[in-house]
């Protein structure tokens, strides 16, 4: 019997809703037998090459980036951006997916960490926590293309902090007082040319008292000046004991007395110089009223007096001298001498109105002068000339120091002997020049104190200065270069103006005395001066004071 095609459609149809939903599981379950089977398999499953990750096969290479990669999950998780760590990330970060851009950052091989920034102070930036999926180690930020080619600027940014910020204090360290009081050490600026030439070294007190000075100080220098300081008043009078008078003015100088090193540099300088011209340099520095006398300045201070010697108070005064001496200078030390015949019948070494020595002291000074000119390449000077006397005589006396006192100070009875030279019948004074001589006196007024016009005040009629005595103790005439207030620069600056000028100053001399008062040792006011200038109508005009 024969069907019509048409009675087999309900039995395809059936078939067909049969076979539609098993097919449909069978689909469903290959994912989750391919999942199995990728995690029964002991080969990690290596992610899938695109074109990008072409360029980038040698970081994949890398033995450190070869890490067992954890199974596919449905969605990674997204990792959260860490931002740029302040300080130096010390662990080896997990290197990023290789980019396109990063095909010119090939560098990141070196095992150093690509981005290492300086800021000591900053505290380190915690790293997120990574999810369990991805490496436990911490993760290197991306780098930028600033970062890339920017490393030196953004090192020169965190090492361009501020000093004060960026070292905090350490706990348990204590700043020491004395930095603290001392402030920033600021470093010295060298003068020029002719600051060197004309403007000295600068510095209060000479460069200031060094740790050497002070532990060369005695028990009883250290008193004396204590007390000098509190009695101290520039422009004063200072009323001591037994009638003795003193200037408030020394006491202050040697009680703020700083270091000698700007002196003797400058000195040492112009001796070097002088030398050139076969002359030698004999330094006489006049020691201040109150260290011959300091038992008559202070009250409360004990001075320890042994057999009516009194100690010396200068240590630093008599390293100064032992320091020229060093430097190829001869130096005459009037303080021994002084302190030795401070109680001479004859007459004290000083006054006791005046700031100035007396008459007696120049004389004793002149005989120490006249030893050392002879001991020195002037030696022949001596006896050239005849017919210098002395006379002996007196003079009445009332020191510049008596009008602050208070009593009325009588006048006091100085000794002396006259020096002048026998002109026939006549004894006329001796005159000084500075003709080229074989010995010249340069120096402050002190040269030329008791001698006419050069008397101090209170006084007339004496010939009695150091430029006289010399002359009688070596019975020849020196030349004589004295500025009033200014033994230090002004006559070096006369004689570098006459040589410069062509005249023959220093030309024949053989030994220079210079003069000055012990505490100019400790001044900041020294110039370098040269002997003379040399320059030449091409150059521009150079004024001369």
């Amino acid at each position: 019997m024969k069907r019509s095609p048409l009675s087999f459609l309900p039995l395809g149809l059936a078939v067909a809703a049969w076979l539609v939903p098993a097919l449909g599981a069978a689909e469903a379950a290959k994912p989750e037998s391919a999942a199995a089977a990728a995690a029964a398999s002991a080969e990690p499953a290596k992610p899938k090459a695109s074109g990008f990750r072409l360029f980038g096969k040698k970081k994949e290479k890398d033995p450190e980036s070869a890490e067992p990669v954890k199974p596919a999950v449905a969605a990674e998780p997204v990792k959260p951006a860490v931002p740029a760590p302040a300080a130096v990330v010390k662990a080896e970060p997990e290197k990023p997916k290789g980019t396109g851009f990063r095909l010119f950052g090939k560098k990141e091989k070196d095992p150093k960490p690509a981005v290492e920034t300086r800021a000591a102070a900053a505290p380190a930036v915690p790293v997120p926590a990574v999810p369990a999926a991805a490496s436990t180690e911490p993760v290197k930020p991306k780098a930028s293309g600033f970062r890339l080619f920017g490393k030196k600027k953004e090192k020169a940014a965190a090492e361009a902090v501020p000093a004060a910020a960026a070292e905090p204090a350490k706990p348990g360290v204590e700043t020491p007082a004395a930095a603290v009081a001392a402030g920033p050490v600021v470093a010295e600026k060298k003068p020029g040319f002719f600051a060197r030439l004309f403007g000295g070294r600068g510095g209060s007190g000479g460069g200031g008292e060094t740790d050497k000075d002070a532990a060369r100080r005695s028990a009883a220098e250290v008193a004396f000046l204590e007390e000098c300081a509190a009695l101290a008043a520039p422009g004063s009078t200072v009323t001591g004991r037994d009638g003795w008078l003193f200037s408030g003015s020394e006491l202050s100088a040697l009680a703020k007395a700083g270091g000698t090193g700007t002196a003797i540099g400058v000195m040492a300088d112009y001796a070097a110089q002088v030398r050139g011209l076969g002359c030698d340099v004999i330094v006489v520095p006049v020691p201040p009223k109150a260290l011959v006398y300091p038992d008559k300045v202070v009250r409360k201070t004990k001075i320890p007096v042994k057999r009516k010697v009194v100690p010396r108070l200068d240590s630093s005064w008599a390293a100064a001298l032992k320091a020229l001496e060093t430097r190829g200078m001869t130096t005459v030390d009037l303080l021994p001498v002084f302190l030795a015949h401070r109680g001479d019948k004859e007459g004290a070494p000083y006054t006791q109105t005046g700031n100035t020595w007396s008459p007696r002291g120049v004389q004793l000074a002149a005989e120490a002068v006249a030893a050392a000119v002879k001991r020195s390449r002037a030696a022949k000077v001596a006896g050239s000339v005849q017919g210098i006397s002395a006379e002996p005589g007196s003079i009445s006396y009332t020191g510049s120091l008596a009008a602050g006192a208070n009593p009325a100070v009588k006048a006091e009875t100085l000794a002396l002997r006259n020096i002048g030279r026998i002109s026939g019948e006549k004894v006329r004074s001796v005159s000084f020049s500075t003709s080229g001589g074989g010995l010249l006196l340069m120096g402050d007024s002190s040269i030329l104190a008791w001698r006419e016009s050069g008397n101090p005040a209170g006084s007339s009629g004496s010939f009695s200065s150091l430029a006289d005595q010399v002359a009688a103790e070596l019975q020849a005439i020196p030349d004589v270069l004295s500025v009033p207030g200014d033994g230090r620069n002004a006559p070096r600056l006369r004689i570098m103006r006459e040589r410069t000028s062509g005249r023959g100053t220093l030309s024949g001399t053989k030994a220079i005395v210079w003069v000055i008062p012990m505490t100019d040792l400790a001044s900041a006011a020294w110039q370098q001066v040269p002997l003379q200038l040399s320059f030449s109508l091409d150059q521009p005009e150079i004024m001369l004071r």
